[in-house]
């Protein structure tokens, strides 16, 4: 199982992009496949891993998702926005015209 945790872990590296993510979807797929390990009916340990990793990686993703959907704010409970700067051009001219006045 030492070699599956390092293809895990690689895997899962290059799936969700963040090291701290990919080392706790490892051990939970770890304590996953431990589940199965008396199963007769599993014939290859690797492909069960590989499942159950994409199981994760789609739990991570719709935890993700919802956790960005409640931090969205609507923009009619946001209030007014301020108004974007004028370029700098127009606000340098605005400058001198106010200091030759």
């Amino acid at each position: 199982m030492p070699g599956l945790r390092r293809d895990c872990l690689t895997y899962l590296r290059r799936r969700v992009g963040r090291a701290d993510v990919a080392e706790d979807l490892t051990q939970e797929t770890r304590v996953r496949l431990l589940s199965y390990r008396e199963n007769p009916d599993i014939k290859s340990h690797t492909r069960l891993m590989y499942r159950i990793v994409q199981n994760l990686i789609i739990e991570f993703r719709r935890a993700r998702g919802r956790r960005r959907a409640a931090q969205h704010v609507c923009l009619d409970d946001a209030g007014m926005l301020q108004a974007p700067l004028p370029p700098i051009e127009e606000r340098a001219l605005s400058t001198l015209r106010a200091a030759t006045s």
